[in-house]
């Protein structure tokens, strides 16, 4: 998986994105991932959202 740096920014959303996994991608946590998107305790998204990332 290639590794993207942006400081922070919105992405959005694809279908088979998970949390975890932009996490990893963008070099950040899925804590502040949650925080940031004020996401439910399942970390649910949905395809086309905007989250932040860092």
């Amino acid at each position: 998986m290639e590794k993207f740096t942006c400081g922070i920014c919105d992405v959005t959303v694809r279908n088979g994105d998970t949390v975890s996994e932009l996490a990893k991608k963008y070099g950040s946590t899925i804590s502040q991932i949650k925080v940031w998107n004020h996401l439910d305790g399942r970390y649910t998204i949905y395809v086309g959202e905007n989250l932040r990332v860092k």
